[in-house]
Parts: structure tokens; C-alpha cells; sequence
């Protein structure tokens, strides 16, 4: 979530681009699309949650604090910019939003802080444990209502657009794929089959955060390294456990020039020497040797990580590679 980057993705790309393959461009977007933060105004009562102030006094004229400003502070409070407390903002008692419908017309009219509040909305929303989203909205003076919250868990709501429809699984989450690796040394790619399991340890509940009310841009600003670290577990994630498409084999070369194919006289062995043609036929594995048999059948040579994962009290991956050995 570098930044909470503002975003607007239709604008974001160029006018003279040229698509040439929309739908593998639309997928490779979906999946690694922008964490961003939309800041907007709600409609709020200013009597029951701090309405909006306008002003451009939220930081000192210095922007960050000194460094002796900062020696005896708490942790928590160690940000190193001089946030400031502009003053309340005031609607002029003939404002139409500060009451359309008076009622009492011989009554005096007072100036009124406006019934708006500032709200973040996430795109996409950020998945955490129930008990951090909790305190999320208890930093932000929202709390969270006990009739909003579901028995719904991490893992679920990670993949609930790919399971959608689908039973729930009874069996840990796999997934396999075909990886493709680059030797410099030798200028050649390799091919290998990789088969992923996840273990949620525990099923923790969790809940989606779409959008959180502020009073004050510190507040959010505190939260953007939580709020990043769970969108990173969840890319990690999601890019692991969701099907995409087969990639296409490269070529031998890395600059993805193909190689001229070879002529039938390029592959008849007569123009080589006894001695040429018998170092040939030693090199060549036997059609039942093991090797002979995992180049025809790359599934013989999956390679299992299996992956633990656990939410609390902060996202932890451990990965284990079964029947993996290591090869000089």
C-alpha cells in the first residue's frame, strides 16, 4: 500500500497505449492492482461524531518536528511530523445545509459546525482479524456494532470472490503452477511444477475494512503501516492461491528470440565422427532411465511448499518444502 497512492485508473493510462491483449492486461491488473485510499466527505450529525474543519493548518509551517521535540516522546507517538489542531469550522447561519426545514422561525439563528465527517474508502478493502479491526475503529472514535459482526474468517474472506458458489473446502487449499526460472550462467530457462497447500492455524474470524471515519489525517496516517502490512499478506496470498492462466514457455534466449528451427539436414548425424556420433549416443538417457522419464512427464517432478499461516497477533508465513533435495 506504497503510499495509499490516489488513483484514478482510467486516467492512469496513456491515451496513445496501445491493448494489445485485453484480457490477460485486465487480469494482470486485477491482481496486482493499486492499495488505495479515497479520501471523501459523509454525510454526519455534528452532534454525535466530530465534524469535518477545513483548514490548511493540520501540520506546523516546519511540517516535521525538532529533532530535541522528539528525544522524550513515547513510541507510539514518535511520528516525526508537527501535527497541529486547526480550529473548529463554522457554517453562516444562512447556509442552506445548516438546517433547510426552520421550523421555529422567530428563532435566533446561531453559526453551526457542519454535518459532514471525513471518511477513508479502501480499494480494495483490507482484510484483518476481527480483534485488530476492532481496534482499528476504536482509534478512529468508531466503534464497530456487535449486530455488524460475522463469523466469518480470514481465509474466507481472502478468497470469497473465488469461492463464490463453491462449497467450503473440507480439506486445506492447494494450488498448482507452473514456475519458470533464468540461468544466466548457461543463458537458459527451466520449467517446474510447484504444488501449494495452505494451512490457516487457527481459523480466526476476520473482517473486510471498506472505509474508516476521521476526525484528524493523523489517525490515518498511524494506521497506514498496519494497513499495509495486511494488504501485502493478502497479495502474497492471493497471487499464490488463485488460478491464472498457463504462462507461454520461453524460448531458450531470455530476449524472447526464438531460435531458427532446424533443418533435416542439420539433424542427420553423417557429416559427424565416429567418435562424435559415439559421445552422442552416451549423452542420450535411455527411454526408461528416471531422467528420460521426468523430461517427458514434468508432473513426476512436482515440488511441494506447503504454507502456514497464522493471524495473530500479527501475519506469520512458514514454509515448508517437503520433498525437496538439494542437488550439486
Amino acid at each position: 500500500m506504497d503510499g495509499m497512492l490516489l488513483v484514478d485508473k482510467e486516467k492512469e493510462k496513456g491515451a496513445d497505449e496501445m491493448d494489445l491483449d485485453t484480457t490477460r492486461g485486465d487480469e494482470e491488473e486485477k491482481e496486482t492492482s493499486i492499495w488505495s485510499a479515497i479520501i471523501e466527505c459523509e454525510d454526519s450529525s455534528a452532534d454525535i461524531y466530530q465534524p469535518i474543519r477545513v483548514s490548511d493548518a493540520w501540520v506546523s509551517e516546519t511540517v516535521e518536528k525538532p529533532a530535541s521535540a522528539e528525544s522524550d516522546v513515547l513510541p507510539m507517538d514518535s511520528s516525526p511530523i508537527d501535527w497541529q489542531e486547526p480550529p473548529p469550522t463554522f457554517l453562516s447561519p444562512e447556509s442552506p445545509s445548516n438546517g433547510a426545514m426552520n421550523i421555529d422561525s422567530n428563532a435566533i439563528s446561531l453559526p453551526k459546525q457542519p454535518d459532514a465527517r471525513f471518511v477513508a474508502k479502501f480499494e480494495p478493502a483490507v482484510i484483518v482479524p476481527l480483534p485488530l479491526a476492532l481496534q482499528i475503529h476504536e482509534s478512529v472514535g468508531s466503534p464497530l456494532l456487535q449486530e455488524s459482526l460475522l463469523p466469518t474468517t480470514y481465509e474466507n474472506l481472502l478468497f470469497e470472490d473465488v469461492d463464490a458458489g463453491n462449497p467450503p473446502l473440507a480439506t486445506p487449499r492447494t494450488l498448482e503452477k507452473t514456475v519458470s526460472s533464468y540461468d544466466p550462467a548457461t543463458d537458459t530457462f527451466s520449467h517446474h511444477k510447484h504444488k501449494y497447500t495452505l494451512f490457516t492455524q487457527p481459523q480466526d474470524f476476520a473482517r473486510a475494512i471498506t472505509s474508516l471515519p476521521f476526525a484528524h489525517p493523523r489517525q490515518i496516517i498511524a494506521l497506514l503501516p498496519t494497513l499495509r502490512q495486511w494488504a501485502l499478506t493478502a497479495s502474497i496470498l492471493r497471487r499464490t492461491f488463485i488460478p491464472s492462466p498457463e504462462p507461454d514457455i520461453p524460448d531458450s534466449k531470455p530476449n524472447g528470440q526464438s531460435s531458427p528451427p532446424s533443418s533435416p539436414k542439420s539433424k542427420c548425424k553423417s557429416f559427424l565422427t565416429i567418435d562424435a556420433e559415439l559421445a552422442d549416443f552416451m549423452s542420450t538417457p535411455l527411454p526408461n532411465s528416471p531422467s528420460s522419464s521426468s523430461a517427458s512427464n514434468p508432473s513426476s517432478k512436482i515440488k511441494d511448499i506447503q504454507i502456514s499461516l497464522t493471524t495473530t497477533p500479527v501475519p506469520r508465513m512458514v514454509l515448508h518444502f517437503p520433498n525437496w533435495r538439494r542437488t550439486e
